[in-house]
């Protein structure tokens, strides 16, 4: 079972857009937010486990993207430079308890980052997304580790960049949780951020 959205648009008539993931079959985690102006909407969710794997599809009514249909695969993935950001924020071969295959694969694989949709900004120029290393040990002293991003729309270029603490006090009114500030990252003797 696929989850999908038909949208229905005037002189371009009617597409099907898939899920976060074209490849899923879990679409329980799917969430789709319209942008404040009704000319964007972004879909939120899972493509891998139940701690990794999340990412943010951005979908303009007046783009081509909009009539690829199931092939999510075209919309636009604007994380690439958050995910650049959460690498030297959060350097992964610095980590306390790192594995070696896994940290160098984190420093070039945005699939390594679960990037999840919070919001909108308030003039539809960009959205809200939140990052954040999976909470597994197979991360090391940086697992959990989270920064928010204010991200341009369709650059993807980062308009406000947040720490965890000042993430919840601006955006926990959008989160459908209570989020949690976590634990200061653990690094290696000699090899601090």
């Amino acid at each position: 079972m696929v989850a999908y959205l038909q949208l229905a648009t005037q002189g371009r008539g009617v597409r099907d857009i898939g899920t976060a993931c074209s490849n899923s079959t879990d679409n329980g985690t799917d969430e789709l937010l319209w942008s404040p102006n009704s000319k964007a909407f972004f879909i939120s969710g899972g493509c891998g486990s139940a701690i990794a794997g999340f990412v943010v599809r951005v979908y303009l009514l007046d783009s081509a993207n909009i009539d690829a249909g199931l092939d999510l695969d075209v919309g636009l993935d604007l994380t690439q430079e958050a995910m650049h950001d959460m690498v030297r924020s959060f350097p992964p071969c610095k980590a306390l308890y790192h594995d070696p295959e896994v940290c160098k694969a984190m420093q070039t694989d945005r699939e390594y980052y679960n990037m999840s949709g919070i919001d909108w900004l308030e003039d539809s120029s960009g959205i809200v997304v939140m990052s954040e290393v999976p909470s597994t040990s197979l991360y090391g002293g940086i697992m959990g580790e989270v920064m928010g991003y204010e991200l341009e729309v369709p650059s993807g270029k980062i308009l406000g960049r947040l720490n965890a603490k000042e993430f919840k006090m601006k955006w926990q009114k959008s989160m459908a949780w209570v989020f949690r500030i976590p634990d200061p990252p653990e690094y290696e003797r000699g090899s601090a951020n």
